[in-house]
């Protein structure tokens, strides 16, 4: 018998989980970076995705999912991802950072954990979930996408980030949110979606972590800096829901084709 779950499962299991791994892995960004604490944390990540699994596997959100890589699609993702993680290990290079190599390896596994969890969790659990309840993949993806960007609040846990600021980060997050759902509708690969998250959390955070450059928003950072950032935000959200929209009315017309 197919498993159900309440509205208010719904929005507590991907909230729960997300303020888990902040709490998990986030001494990681708060406190003095070491080598052992991304091993943990990734050992940590790692924990949570094979729970994802087990709930994916248990509400049976695998069958509706329909994974499809096309070669194209997988072969792209991986020419970003090798460009991508190229530029930064030169960056690192010139730095002249000990042990770059180990400690970015590391680093970059630590960031496509947390893609894979996140992308499984929303993109996939939760998504299939919603949409057996409301059967409107358009409906279904905003509110995915809303609570995608509610779990982002779980960066107040974060002493190094301005509080004000994470409101930018919600906001761009829903945008976010609903780009990379509408783009595994409409390719149906799972290592794309993953792939870009994961490089966003890379280009973000890697100074910090990899090149120990402290974060100097603290002190310019004010109400002047925010509404800007605030407004170049919503600007961004409308372009990424717009080709969003695009794209699920392709997948659709295609769908409707097929069925007629």
């Amino acid at each position: 018998m197919e498993k159900t779950i309440s509205s208010k499962q719904i929005f507590l299991i991907p909230l729960c989980l997300v303020f888990l791994t902040t709490l998990g892995s986030g001494y990681i960004y708060f406190g003095a970076y070491s080598l052992d604490k991304l091993y943990l944390s990734l050992l940590f990540k790692l924990s949570l995705i094979i729970l994802t699994i087990v709930l994916i596997v248990n509400y049976r959100s695998f069958i509706q999912c329909k994974f499809r890589e096309n070669i194209f699609t997988f072969l792209g993702s991986l020419f970003l991802l090798f460009i991508s993680v190229n530029d930064v290990h030169k960056t690192i290079l010139v730095a002249n950072y000990a042990d770059s190599t180990k400690d970015h390896f590391i680093f970059l596994c630590n960031v496509f954990a947390t893609g894979v969890f996140e992308e499984l969790l929303f993109r996939v659990l939760l998504f299939y979930l919603i949409l057996t309840k409301y059967s409107d993949k358009w409906k279904s993806v905003l509110i995915t996408s809303f609570i995608f960007s509610l779990a982002h609040f779980s960066n107040l846990l974060n002493p190094d980030v301005v509080k004000i600021s994470i409101l930018n980060q919600v906001v761009f997050a829903f945008g976010i949110g609903v780009l990379l759902q509408s783009l595994f509708l409409r390719f149906k690969s799972l290592f794309l979606i993953i792939t870009l998250h994961s490089l966003l959390n890379y280009f973000g955070s890697y100074k910090q972590i990899l090149l120990h450059q402290e974060q100097t928003i603290h002190n310019d950072y004010s109400s002047t800096s925010f509404l800007p950032s605030l407004f170049f935000a919503l600007i961004l959200n409308s372009i990424l829901i717009f080709v969003a929209y695009q794209l699920i009315s392709t997948q659709l017309k295609t769908e409707k084709t097929l069925r007629y």
